[in-house]
Formats: structure tokens, sequence, C-alpha cells
């Protein structure tokens, strides 16, 4: 069932959640709003895999990529915040969580990745919890 439930709401992040920060999510309740969305209208059990989007910016023009428009948006620290406050309640009892930071090129926005990743591992330090990260990137930028 958590796989199910990490892949369902992968689905969902990538496709609602990111059509939604495409149009400028700027509340906190907004992505509180859409991830209850998804558990209510998708009967998910407890969600363990978050695909966050941090940027829609990319350092490449490649024909193949699925974002639509390559537009520069960042999604910012509010709502990344958002997110690791509503995947510890999306949990419920499992212990351990992966987040994957994804983009466009995520490490265009290396300051925020460095922002985030503390505070979150810090909030699930808090729980009990434990999360980890992996981030998908076209390396271009690793020096």
């Amino acid at each position: 069932m958590i796989a199910k439930s990490s892949m369902a709401f992968s689905v969902f992040t990538r496709g609602m959640l990111s059509k939604h920060i495409s149009g400028g999510i700027e509340r906190t309740s907004d992505v509180i709003d859409l991830a209850t969305t998804a558990l209510t209208h998708l009967r998910l059990g407890p969600i363990t895999l978050v695909d966050l989007f941090v940027t829609r910016r990319c350092n490449f023009a490649c024909k193949y990529c699925f974002i639509e428009g390559k537009d520069a948006l960042d999604t910012n620290t509010e709502v990344l915040r958002a997110t690791v406050k509503f995947l510890l309640k999306a949990m419920g009892n499992e212990n351990e969580a992966t987040i994957l930071l994804f983009g466009g090129e995520p490490l265009l926005v290396f300051d925020t990745i460095v922002d985030f990743v503390p505070y979150a591992r810090r909030e699930f330090m808090r729980a009990g919890k434990k999360a980890s990260f992996s981030i998908t990137t076209n390396g271009s930028l690793i020096t």
C-alpha cells in the first residue's frame, strides 16, 4: 500500500500541484488544500515519497523535456515548508520518508535547497522520524 500511495501522490504532485505552481501558489494553505484533495479523492494511505518541484527553470532547453513552457517559476520557501508539515502528517505511523528535489534544474536554486534540507531534517527529527533526500539534476552545475 505504501508504494501505491507514494506513486499516486507523486503523480498528483506532478500533475495538479505543478499545474497550480505554474499558476502561482503563494500561500501555504494552497499546498495543504491540494494535498488534502489528493488524500480525499485518491483515497491514499500513508505517503512516504514526495516529488518536490523546487523550480521550473533550467539552464538547458531539451526538446524532450516534459516541463511545459519552461517558465521561470521557483517554489517559495513557505510552500516548501508547508510540504514538510503536510508530509509529516500524511506519513501516519511510518517512520521514514523520501523527498525528491526535482525541476527544471534544482541546482539553479541551490541557496533554497541549502536552506530547505536542514529545515526539513530538523522538523523530521522533532517528530521522531527520518527524512532522506534525492535530487534529479542534469549535473551541469556540479563543480
